[in-house]
């Protein structure tokens, strides 16, 4: 289950803790798509796809995140803005429902990829 994607300090998105094998299998099922076409989506190996379906291994959470993206799993609803970052409320395709918090910049460069 995917709780939330909790925003750093860093350049980047921390791995919520509940970013699992079942979600990742899931988002793939949902795009139509085998390990290997969804390993392209995000650039990455078939074996890493695999691993990580596996819990073998974590997936980071902004590939994650890009992956939903490039598959139109999800949309983007800026909900609360602020001077630094903006709060984000995703709705996943299954009707699930997670907030994350964005720096303003990473956020416009979300935006433009999505739109372009």
């Amino acid at each position: 289950m995917i709780p939330g994607l909790i925003g750093t300090e860093g350049a980047g998105m921390a791995l919520s803790e509940g970013i699992d094998g079942d979600d990742i299998r899931s988002a793939r099922a949902a795009a139509g798509l085998t390990q290997v076409q969804a390993a392209a989506v995000v650039h990455t190996s078939f074996s890493n796809w695999q691993n990580w379906e596996q819990g073998r291994f974590r997936i980071t959470a902004a590939l994650f995140e890009l992956f939903l993206l490039k598959t139109g799993q999800f949309t983007l609803q800026k909900t609360v803005p602020a001077a630094e970052n903006t709060v984000l409320r995703l709705r996943l395709r299954s009707g699930r429902v997670t907030e994350m918090t964005i720096k303003r910049d990473v956020l416009k460069e979300i935006t433009a990829a999505v739109t372009a």
